[in-house]
């Protein structure tokens, strides 16, 4: 019961700032690329890389807090499901070269930002632990 707590907290929390920012995001950017999306999943992909080093450095029997951190807050605060609508949407409105941009970049940069985020992670578990 505690595993599912943690994840459903967390995906409140994840769900909650996922709006606030996008709509932060969108309200600078009114370009036709859907950027909110893209840095939401981008910056998660990095915060999902650095945490689960830290954890795995830090806090490796607590099960619980990985779960809400990454099971709940991020997988309610990245937006994959909207990323596909998005892109699908582009290509409806025969934007095919930005749909085609958006899913290079997107994995391109999720991707990197992942390995970026569990470098840092690394980094700062060693350099702590010495």
């Amino acid at each position: 019961m505690k595993q599912i707590l943690a994840v459903g907290c967390g995906g409140f929390l994840g769900a909650v700032c996922r709006y606030l920012l996008s709509q932060w995001i969108s309200f600078l950017h009114k370009g036709t690329f859907p950027l909110a999306t893209f840095l939401v999943n981008v910056f998660g992909c990095f915060l999902i890389g650095f945490l689960t080093a830290l954890l795995s450095g830090f806090f490796p029997s607590r099960k619980n807090l990985s779960l809400f951190l990454t099971t709940g807050l991020l997988g309610g605060f990245t937006t994959f499901s909207t990323f596909g609508l998005e892109t699908v949407s582009l290509m409806q409105d025969g934007n095919w070269m930005l749909a085609f941009v958006n899913m290079a970049v997107s994995l391109a940069c999720g991707l990197l930002g992942v390995c970026c985020g569990k470098l840092v992670g690394e980094l700062l578990t060693s350099h702590i632990n010495g």
